[in-house]
């Protein structure tokens, strides 16, 4: 059973147990026998369940409420993205609503759903109609599908109506009578076509093939008759292709005629500019023409246009305005100062022009001003002052060592209006794609491809400049390999006009090439370079010096610097003939030992002077090649170029291509001459008589030398001849030659003997100069 307040038994609370009889218990009663305490805890905890399904049911319907709200402005948002924000100003039929309730739910609370309201409504109202309604209805209205237009309902006067088609049962139709008469008069010929046959196969001499051909010719003629219009068919099908193919002269609608002949198309009447209106016109428009110069992407801009009446005779005339053609021009209803729709003279009407744009590019339009005796037009113009960038059609980053790195910036002003700008990659813009990165990322043109490596890093790829403003594009220029590369890129302002440009660069690897040595081309040359070349100074004193120059050019764009590294060249590497008429072994690092930190003048007797610098692009440096050497041997050297600063990759690797110079030379050494090799003294001398004799001491070596008397060990007879020189020493230029006396006294009679040593630096062996004389007594 259900309670007094519809609730089921079911749902009812269980009957409280009996207090305890410790507890006095409540002698009054409710009306239903209930103790009026149990019944208030009852009706409390049903209330108390019926609001937490209350607060349950606003919270599920806020919920719904809140995913409907997120549907519903997304859906408005995408429609935003699709057709514009001027969509919502159109006033077309909104969508139906995502809010989807459960219609149990809503019912259990007490609330009513309005799917379900409504198919009550409308079963009440078939159950109360004459005309029945189909039950499609109730079910498309319960499901959400909202009620029929009443447009689309059924009236009474079309059920009157299609009531009279109504075919009463048991009375055959039209077609089903015209039907019966068709079947009967087709048995009837097929009867009688069946005695005609079963006549003619009874006469004599009946030919079953002749008569079929027969047959055969007669069904061919009756259907080319049959397939052949008659004559006054004919006829009458002429006169109609005649009156189709005639030209018309109907009146064209007067809303489209324009002031010369007919209204032409947009295209067309931009490329003739029209007239402004006559000086003796009746109606004066203000302004003459209505140029919008500050727009943005869909928005709305409204002008006025004022006709203001200018009769001299102070006639009052009238006026209409022909709205233009293109849908991004639209006018409002003209506004006349009276509801008579007349101007007086000095009175004037008013149109409102407005402007939608769905870019930023320029628009041009016209609309048509007539009077009761003449028309002109009044020329709509959208001039938004586009954007000039002092942009360079190329972006060179000149030249960059390979596996190096540049970072060159571009820097331009906007000399025109506001301007938003993309930049694009040229062959991602033909794609079809229109959404930048933050970087732009390019390959070399040559070599595209997703595996191929960035060689170009341009930043920023949007800018927004206002006039006079500037701006600076960065590019980060990393060559993989040597050679010029570019690439295409597509610079996309907001006024949909698109520049085409490139940005380029040329990897390099460090390349220098002999040029002379003392003025003398080298003798063996590599594709054209001389890569490396053997100094060879000959024979050479010691501690002398004996220099060359030599010339390198720098063929690299880039400069950079360099450091030469010395090796002890070994005697394998040593060239075959000092003729050099055939080509000695590459020069390598990898072949050479290390290079020598601090080479001392004892192990590598060469000096290039300068040991380490800068060789400027595209130029040719001089070096000082010296061979000093310290000892009487042969020497061997080379020397490496090595670049500094330079990646590894703009290095060559190769031993072509290695700069590099081999150096040889001999140190010699030739002793002092001395002219006489010996002082001999036969006439002789008195006991303690002095006797002088000079000799020369001649330098034949390219470098000074020094020479010194050196004390000797004199013999017994050697001890009694007292000598002495004057010069006892000295230094010898190259060439240079020295006169030396030599006084001698003898303190003993006889024949005396005694050999000087004249020591030689720094080079030299120690001279000995024989003297003998004959003393004899006083």
């Amino acid at each position: 059973g259900v309670a007094g307040d519809g609730v089921p038994d079911s749902e009812l609370e269980p009957e409280p147990a009996p207090l305890p009889s410790d507890r006095p218990v409540d002698t009054y009663e409710h009306a239903t026998g209930v103790p009026y305490e149990i019944a208030v805890g009852a009706i409390t905890q049903k209330l108390q369940a019926t609001l937490d399904a209350s607060a349950q049911a606003a919270k599920y319907m806020a919920e719904q409420r809140r995913q409907a709200a997120t549907t519903d402005k997304a859906m408005l948002l995408r429609k935003d993205a699709s057709y514009g924000y001027d969509h919502r100003k159109t006033g077309l039929p909104t969508d139906p609503s995502h809010l989807h309730l459960d219609a149990a739910t809503m019912r259990t609370n007490g609330l009513m759903h309005p799917h379900e309201l409504l198919a009550s409504v409308l079963s009440e109202r078939n159950r109360r109609s004459s005309v029945a309604v189909s039950a499609v209805s109730a079910a498309d209205i319960a499901a959400g599908n909202g009620m029929p237009p009443h447009y689309a309902a059924e009236t009474k006067s079309h059920l009157r109506q299609t009531s009279h088609f109504t075919v009463v049962a048991g009375i055959a139709s039209v077609r089903q009578l015209r039907d019966a008469a068709r079947s009967a008069r087709n048995e009837a010929l097929a009867r009688t076509k069946a005695a005609f046959e079963a006549t003619r196969q009874a006469e004599p001499g009946y030919d079953a093939a002749e008569a079929e051909a027969k047959d055969e010719l007669d069904r061919r003629r009756r259907a080319g008759a049959l397939a052949r219009p008659s004559p006054a068919v004919v006829e009458a099908e002429a006169r109609l292709v005649a009156t189709a193919q005639a030209p018309q002269a109907f009146r064209r609608n007067p809303r489209f005629v324009h002031p010369t002949s007919h209204r032409r198309p947009v295209a067309e009447v931009l490329a003739v500019q029209p007239a402004a209106p006559a000086g003796g016109s009746l109606i004066h428009p203000s302004p003459q023409q209505l140029i919008f110069t500050e727009y943005e992407q869909g928005g709305v801009y409204e002008m006025p246009l004022t006709l203001r009446n200018t009769d001299p005779a102070g006639l009052t005339r009238r006026v209409r305005v022909l709205p233009p053609t293109s849908p991004y021009f639209s006018m409002s209803l003209l506004s006349y100062p009276t509801a008579t729709g007349y101007l007086a003279a000095g009175m004037h009407a008013e149109v409102h022009v407005r402007f939608a744009p769905d870019s930023l590019a320029d628009f041009d339009d016209f609309l048509v001003v007539q009077t009761e005796f003449d028309s002109f037009p009044i020329p709509l113009k959208a001039r938004r002052r586009p954007p000039c960038l002092t942009l360079p059609p190329a972006l060179d980053c000149g030249c960059c060592f390979v596996g190096g790195d540049v970072m060159v910036h571009f820097d331009f002003t906007n000399e025109g209006g506001h301007g938003r700008f993309y930049l694009l990659d040229q062959h991602a813009w033909a794609n079809g794609i229109r959404k930048p990165s933050p970087v732009l990322g390019v390959a070399a043109a040559a070599r595209p491809g997703p595996g191929a490596p960035t060689v170009f890093q341009i930043t920023p790829t949007f800018l927004e400049l206002a006039p006079g403003a500037a701006g600076r594009f960065s590019v980060a220029f990393a060559p993989d390999r040597e050679g010029p590369v570019s690439h295409p890129l597509a610079l996309v302002c907001d006024n949909c006009v698109v520049k085409h440009f490139n940005v380029s660069g040329a990897g390099c690897v460090a390349s220098v090439r002999i040029e002379a040595v003392d003025n003398r081309p080298p003798r063996f040359t590599t594709d054209g370079r001389a890569m490396q070349e053997t100094v060879d100074f000959g024979q050479v004193s010691v501690h002398a010096q004996v220099s060359v120059v030599l010339a390198l050019l720098n063929t690299t764009p880039l400069p950079f610097e360099f450091e030469w590294q010395r090796h002890v060249l070994p005697e394998a590497m040593l060239p075959l003939s000092r003729s050099r008429t055939a080509v000695p072994p590459p020069l390598s690092t990898n072949a050479l030992p290390p290079p020598l930190c601090s080479a001392s003048p004892d192990t590598f007797p060469f000096t290039i002077s300068p040991l380490r610098g800068t060789l400027a692009a595209g130029e040719t440096a001089e070096f000082t090649l010296t061979h000093s050497p310290l000892v009487p041997r042969l020497a061997a050297g080379a020397l490496m170029l090595a670049p500094r600063g330079v990646p590894a990759e703009a290095v060559p690797g190769d031993e072509a291509g290695q700069l590099g110079l081999r150096l040889q030379g001999m140190g010699v050494s030739d002793d002092l001459c001395l002219d006489p090799v010996a002082l001999l003294a036969p006439g002789g001398a008195g006991l303690g008589v002095g006797l002088s004799c000079d000799f020369t001491l001649r330098n034949p070596n390219t470098s000074e030398r020094s020479w010194r008397w050196l004390p000797e060990e004199a013999d017994e007879l050697g001890g009694q001849l007292e000598v002495s020189l004057e010069p006892s020493e000295g230094v010898l230029a190259p060439g240079e030659e020295v006169h030396v006396t030599l006084t001698a006294h003898g303190h003993a009679v006889g024949t005396l003997k005694r050999t000087l040593l004249l020591g030689v630096a720094p080079a030299g062996r120690t001279l000995q100069l024989p003297v003998e004389m004959n003393v004899w007594p006083p």
